[in-house]
């Protein structure tokens, strides 16, 4: 019994949707463990700007 690609294509979702619901649920029980407080800023690199002048 051969499946058509697009029923290959159906069942490889299917799977990345499964294995999505499975890391959803395992990194958000490692955010339960962060200890921040609720009011301190979040640090994050600052991201370089692009010039259009720069590009040419």
């Amino acid at each position: 019994m051969s499946l058509a690609f697009p029923h290959w294509l159906m069942i490889a979702g299917a799977l990345l949707v499964g294995a999505g619901y499975i890391g959803v649920l395992v990194s958000g029980k490692k955010a339960n463990r962060v200890d921040r407080p609720p009011g301190e800023p979040i640090d994050l690199p600052a991201l370089p700007l692009l010039n259009s002048h720069d590009a040419q």
